[in-house]
């Protein structure tokens, strides 16, 4: 079985490094990708990315 690309925009944060080393996401937040490899796709149904990414901004909130 075959999983379909995702078909939305790929964003990376405007912070990103000079090197352009990041974390990409999709725009409807059904998958995430490196930037150094962007044909590898980690994909998410809807309500895992949004709390995957909620995770993620609470644990870098703790760190500042």
């Amino acid at each position: 079985m075959t999983t379909p690309k995702p078909a939305g925009r790929w964003r990376k944060s405007s912070s990103s490094a000079p090197q352009g080393d990041c974390v990409e996401i999709e725009g409807a937040l059904r998958a995430v990708r490196d930037s150094k490899n962007p044909t590898s796709e980690l994909m998410f149904g809807t309500g895992q990315a949004v709390a995957s990414l909620r995770r993620v901004l609470a644990e870098r909130t703790h760190e500042t």
